[in-house]
Protein backbone atom coordinates (compact mmCIF):
# COMPACT_ATOMS: atom_id res chain seq x y z
CA UNK A 1 0.00 0.00 0.00
CA UNK A 2 2.83 2.37 0.87
CA UNK A 3 4.61 1.58 -2.42
CA UNK A 4 1.47 2.33 -4.45
CA UNK A 5 1.03 5.66 -2.67
CA UNK A 6 4.67 6.58 -3.21
CA UNK A 7 4.52 5.66 -6.90
CA UNK A 8 1.68 8.13 -7.35
CA UNK A 9 3.48 10.86 -5.47
CA UNK A 10 1.08 10.70 -2.53
CA UNK A 11 2.10 11.16 1.06
CA UNK A 12 1.94 8.30 3.53
CA UNK A 13 0.78 8.55 7.13
CA UNK A 14 0.89 5.46 9.33
CA UNK A 15 -1.62 4.91 12.12
CA UNK A 16 -0.11 3.65 15.34
CA UNK A 17 -3.18 2.15 16.97
CA UNK A 18 -5.35 -0.78 15.94
CA UNK A 19 -8.74 0.94 15.80
CA UNK A 20 -11.66 -0.31 13.75
CA UNK A 21 -13.82 2.40 12.18
CA UNK A 22 -17.02 1.56 14.01
CA UNK A 23 -15.20 1.57 17.33
CA UNK A 24 -13.99 5.13 16.87
CA UNK A 25 -16.13 8.27 16.66
CA UNK A 26 -14.85 11.82 16.22
CA UNK A 27 -16.54 15.09 17.12
CA UNK A 28 -16.07 18.65 18.28
CA UNK A 29 -16.90 20.49 21.47
CA UNK A 30 -18.88 23.74 21.33
CA UNK A 31 -15.58 25.68 21.26
CA UNK A 32 -14.44 23.83 18.13
CA UNK A 33 -11.89 21.61 19.89
CA UNK A 34 -11.79 18.16 18.35
CA UNK A 35 -12.10 14.94 20.32
CA UNK A 36 -12.18 11.22 19.60
CA UNK A 37 -14.20 8.53 21.37
CA UNK A 38 -12.88 4.96 21.24
CA UNK A 39 -14.03 1.66 22.70
CA UNK A 40 -11.91 0.37 25.57
CA UNK A 41 -11.53 -2.96 23.77
CA UNK A 42 -9.69 -1.22 20.90
CA UNK A 43 -7.47 0.57 23.38
CA UNK A 44 -6.52 -2.76 24.98
CA UNK A 45 -5.90 -4.42 21.60
CA UNK A 46 -3.72 -1.50 20.46
CA UNK A 47 -1.63 -1.77 23.60
CA UNK A 48 -1.15 -5.52 23.15
CA UNK A 49 -0.08 -5.18 19.52
CA UNK A 50 2.30 -2.29 20.21
CA UNK A 51 3.91 -4.12 23.14
CA UNK A 52 4.37 -7.25 21.02
CA UNK A 53 5.90 -5.33 18.11
CA UNK A 54 8.18 -3.23 20.31
CA UNK A 55 9.04 -5.92 22.81
CA UNK A 56 8.42 -3.64 25.78
CA UNK A 57 5.61 -2.25 27.88
CA UNK A 58 3.63 0.76 26.71
CA UNK A 59 2.49 3.17 29.43
CA UNK A 60 -1.00 4.67 29.59
CA UNK A 61 0.37 8.12 28.83
CA UNK A 62 2.34 6.93 25.79
CA UNK A 63 -0.55 4.86 24.46
CA UNK A 64 -3.01 7.74 24.67
CA UNK A 65 -0.50 10.11 23.09
CA UNK A 66 0.17 7.79 20.15
CA UNK A 67 -3.50 7.09 19.40
CA UNK A 68 -4.52 10.72 19.90
CA UNK A 69 -1.94 11.64 17.25
CA UNK A 70 -3.65 9.22 14.83
CA UNK A 71 -6.80 11.34 15.02
CA UNK A 72 -5.21 14.75 15.37
CA UNK A 73 -6.61 15.43 18.83
CA UNK A 74 -4.94 16.31 22.10
CA UNK A 75 -4.29 13.29 24.39
CA UNK A 76 -6.69 14.65 27.01
CA UNK A 77 -9.44 14.62 24.39
CA UNK A 78 -9.03 10.94 23.56
CA UNK A 79 -12.05 9.48 25.37
CA UNK A 80 -12.10 5.74 26.09
CA UNK A 81 -15.58 4.38 26.84
CA UNK A 82 -17.10 1.13 28.03
CA UNK A 83 -18.61 -1.09 25.33
CA UNK A 84 -22.15 -2.38 25.99
CA UNK A 85 -21.67 -5.47 23.84
CA UNK A 86 -19.15 -7.45 21.85
CA UNK A 87 -19.43 -5.06 18.92
CA UNK A 88 -18.58 -1.46 18.03
CA UNK A 89 -19.54 1.57 20.09
CA UNK A 90 -21.39 3.08 17.09
CA UNK A 91 -24.06 0.43 17.68
CA UNK A 92 -24.91 2.02 21.04
CA UNK A 93 -24.20 5.73 20.73
CA UNK A 94 -24.12 8.65 18.29
CA UNK A 95 -22.12 11.86 18.57
CA UNK A 96 -24.06 15.09 18.09
CA UNK A 97 -22.86 18.67 17.46
CA UNK A 98 -21.31 20.89 20.14
CA UNK A 99 -20.08 18.20 22.49
CA UNK A 100 -23.33 16.27 22.84
CA UNK A 101 -23.94 12.53 22.47
CA UNK A 102 -26.96 10.23 22.41
CA UNK A 103 -26.50 6.94 24.25
CA UNK A 104 -28.98 4.11 24.06
CA UNK A 105 -31.19 3.26 27.03
CA UNK A 106 -32.06 -0.42 26.77
CA UNK A 107 -34.70 -0.19 29.50
CA UNK A 108 -36.57 2.56 27.64
CA UNK A 109 -36.34 0.50 24.45
CA UNK A 110 -37.60 -2.57 26.33
CA UNK A 111 -40.62 -0.65 27.66
CA UNK A 112 -41.59 0.51 24.17
CA UNK A 113 -41.01 -2.91 22.62
CA UNK A 114 -43.14 -4.53 25.32
CA UNK A 115 -45.90 -1.96 24.78
CA UNK A 116 -45.95 -2.36 21.00
CA UNK A 117 -45.79 -6.15 21.01
CA UNK A 118 -48.49 -6.42 23.70
CA UNK A 119 -50.80 -4.03 21.86
CA UNK A 120 -50.36 -6.03 18.65
CA UNK A 121 -51.08 -9.26 20.48
CA UNK A 122 -54.27 -7.86 22.04
CA UNK A 123 -55.43 -6.57 18.67
CA UNK A 124 -54.74 -9.95 17.09
CA UNK A 125 -57.04 -11.80 19.50
CA UNK A 126 -59.87 -13.47 17.52
CA UNK A 127 -63.16 -11.62 17.87
CA UNK A 128 -66.14 -13.56 19.31
CA UNK A 129 -68.65 -14.73 16.73
CA UNK A 130 -72.26 -13.69 16.63
CA UNK A 131 -75.23 -15.99 17.30
CA UNK A 132 -75.61 -16.77 13.60
CA UNK A 133 -72.17 -18.35 13.22
CA UNK A 134 -72.10 -21.78 11.62
CA UNK A 135 -70.61 -24.83 13.34
CA UNK A 136 -67.57 -24.69 11.06
CA UNK A 137 -67.07 -21.01 11.88
CA UNK A 138 -67.40 -21.75 15.59
CA UNK A 139 -64.83 -24.54 15.29
CA UNK A 140 -62.44 -22.28 13.38
CA UNK A 141 -62.87 -19.60 16.04
CA UNK A 142 -62.04 -22.14 18.74
CA UNK A 143 -58.86 -23.19 16.93
CA UNK A 144 -57.83 -19.59 16.27
CA UNK A 145 -58.35 -18.74 19.95
CA UNK A 146 -56.20 -21.69 21.04
CA UNK A 147 -53.42 -20.68 18.65
CA UNK A 148 -53.64 -17.09 19.88
CA UNK A 149 -53.35 -18.30 23.48
CA UNK A 150 -50.19 -20.28 22.68
CA UNK A 151 -48.73 -17.35 20.77
CA UNK A 152 -49.50 -15.03 23.67
CA UNK A 153 -47.61 -17.31 26.07
CA UNK A 154 -44.72 -17.49 23.61
CA UNK A 155 -44.58 -13.69 23.44
CA UNK A 156 -44.38 -13.48 27.23
CA UNK A 157 -41.41 -15.86 27.14
CA UNK A 158 -39.72 -13.89 24.35
CA UNK A 159 -40.16 -10.60 26.22
CA UNK A 160 -38.69 -12.15 29.35
CA UNK A 161 -35.56 -13.09 27.39
CA UNK A 162 -35.35 -9.59 25.88
CA UNK A 163 -35.71 -8.07 29.35
CA UNK A 164 -32.81 -10.16 30.62
CA UNK A 165 -30.58 -8.91 27.82
CA UNK A 166 -31.69 -5.32 28.37
CA UNK A 167 -30.81 -5.50 32.07
CA UNK A 168 -27.27 -6.59 31.16
CA UNK A 169 -26.77 -4.01 28.41
CA UNK A 170 -28.07 -1.10 30.46
CA UNK A 171 -25.32 -1.63 33.05
CA UNK A 172 -22.67 -1.19 30.37
CA UNK A 173 -24.56 1.65 28.67
CA UNK A 174 -24.58 3.49 31.99
CA UNK A 175 -20.81 3.05 32.27
CA UNK A 176 -20.43 4.35 28.70
CA UNK A 177 -22.50 7.42 29.58
CA UNK A 178 -20.44 8.04 32.73
CA UNK A 179 -17.19 7.83 30.74
CA UNK A 180 -18.49 10.43 28.28
CA UNK A 181 -19.79 12.76 31.00
CA UNK A 182 -16.48 12.57 32.85
CA UNK A 183 -14.78 13.79 29.66
CA UNK A 184 -17.09 16.78 29.34
CA UNK A 185 -19.61 15.34 26.87
CA UNK A 186 -23.27 16.16 27.50
CA UNK A 187 -25.21 12.90 27.26
CA UNK A 188 -28.85 12.26 26.38
CA UNK A 189 -30.16 8.75 27.06
CA UNK A 190 -32.73 7.68 24.47
CA UNK A 191 -34.46 4.54 23.26
CA UNK A 192 -32.52 4.14 20.03
CA UNK A 193 -31.73 0.42 19.69
CA UNK A 194 -34.55 -2.12 19.60
CA UNK A 195 -33.97 -5.90 19.69
CA UNK A 196 -35.83 -8.36 17.50
CA UNK A 197 -38.91 -9.91 19.12
CA UNK A 198 -41.73 -11.85 17.48
CA UNK A 199 -42.73 -9.96 14.32
CA UNK A 200 -40.55 -6.96 15.11
CA UNK A 201 -37.27 -6.75 13.21
CA UNK A 202 -34.28 -5.22 15.05
CA UNK A 203 -34.01 -1.43 14.65
CA UNK A 204 -31.00 0.79 15.33
CA UNK A 205 -31.45 4.57 15.11
CA UNK A 206 -27.99 5.37 16.53
CA UNK A 207 -25.80 3.57 14.00
CA UNK A 208 -25.62 6.65 11.75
Amino acid sequence: IAAIAQSKGEGVRMSTGYLEGGNTLVGRFANGEGYAVIGKDSLAVSRAILEKERGQAVSDVELRSLIAADYGVKPQFLIAVEQPGDFHIDMHMMLLPNGHAAVNDSLQALALTTQWATEDMVNAKPKPLGPNATKSEQQQYKWDLEIWGLTSKSLASDLKAVASGAATRTRFETKMAHDLIAAGIKVDRIAGVFPAVRNFAPMNFLNG
